[in-house]
């Protein structure tokens, strides 16, 4: 029987041009290898969201350690913002 997909909650960030265009986003934490940092997203794979940043659940890969898929926006965990 095939295993769910193992999730995460994770904050997106909101970078923009000097004119004030969404050119991507970013994510801190690439797992607890702590290889990658940083991830980035092309816009059409995070829904729309107000403001400079926002939390999303999102699905990990086998080895827990990268992002693939961003599912939705959520509120942020108890006691981050």
């Amino acid at each position: 029987m095939p295993q769910p997909p193992k999730t995460t909650i994770a904050k997106f960030f909101r970078v923009m041009t000097l004119e004030g265009q969404t050119t991507h986003f970013t994510t801190a934490g690439g797992g607890r290898t702590g290889r990658s940092p940083l991830q980035f997203f092309d816009i059409q794979h995070v829904p729309p969201f107000e403001g400079s940043f926002a939390w999303f659940e999102c699905e990990l890969v086998r080895n827990g350690a990268r992002i693939v898929k961003v599912l939705h926006q959520v509120d942020p965990p108890a006691g981050r913002a």
